[in-house]
């Protein structure tokens, strides 16, 4: 039951809460983001994500992109995450020293501004969580609105009730300039029937990110398939 809250936090943290109230946050006074924090520029796809690697120690990791090519992305320092992360990531822990100085947090890519808004890609992990989020800043680069592009909880499957499994939600995104066309698959098994059939949820969505700060999320289509998978003995 532990993992299925989680997975409900990580739904708040995404499509639900994306956007913020502007009025009741104090403004933040940062240091400008550089376009030297970012080695990618107006990206299009989540699958970046699939050249993404770590090196050095599990005390200092870095966060690489690309093999032959090696490039390293650069981390959020402990202000940064806490200035711009935590309040992304406040419906999953209010602790925002835990995030400052416990979780990952890198600069992968700036958008093209839309608006006086300025979107930024950013990788953020955790225990059991990784995701690859879009970030919405405002003139004092203080977070607006997010949008998780991909990833999000990877603790395994969980219990949603006596009968059904759930295992974390697949996710993946295109952008272009101020429109994210993203889907996700949401894969369920009950335990009670001895196959291994599998109900599959496909939602598709189309987000606009509009010019006064907020970003629109609208479903626009949606699936329910059961599949049956049949696993292959191997040869001994």
């Amino acid at each position: 039951m532990k993992y299925a809250y989680l997975i409900l936090l990580f739904f708040l943290t995404n499509c639900g809460t994306s956007n913020y109230n502007k009025k009741n946050n104090q403004s933040i006074k940062i240091t400008e983001l550089a376009d030297s924090l970012f080695i990618l520029k107006n990206i299009t796809t989540c699958n970046i994500t699939d050249s993404f690697h770590y090196s050095n120690t599990v005390e200092n990791p870095i966060l690489n992109y690309g093999l032959k090519r090696k490039l390293s992305f650069v981390a959020l320092d402990s202000l940064q995450k806490l200035k711009i992360i935590a309040p992304v990531l406040k419906n999953l822990t209010k602790d925002s020293i835990y995030v400052a100085h416990q979780m990952l947090a890198y600069f992968i890519s700036k958008q093209e501004k839309v608006g006086y808004y300025l979107p930024i890609i950013t990788w953020i992990s955790g225990d059991d969580f990784a995701a690859l989020i879009l970030i919405l800043l405002d003139r004092d680069n203080k977070p607006v609105a997010h949008f998780t592009l991909h990833g999000g909880f990877e603790g395994g499957p969980s219990d949603l009730n006596d009968s059904i499994v759930v295992f974390p939600t697949q996710s993946h995104s295109i952008l272009k300039n101020d429109h994210i066309s993203s889907y996700e698959l949401k894969i369920y098994k009950n335990i009670n029937i001895p196959d291994d059939t599998y109900i599959i949820d496909s939602i598709r969505y189309s987000s606009i990110i509009h010019s006064n700060g907020n970003i629109q999320i609208k479903k626009t289509d949606s699936a329910r398939i059961k599949r049956v998978y049949t696993w292959k003995k191997q040869n001994p």
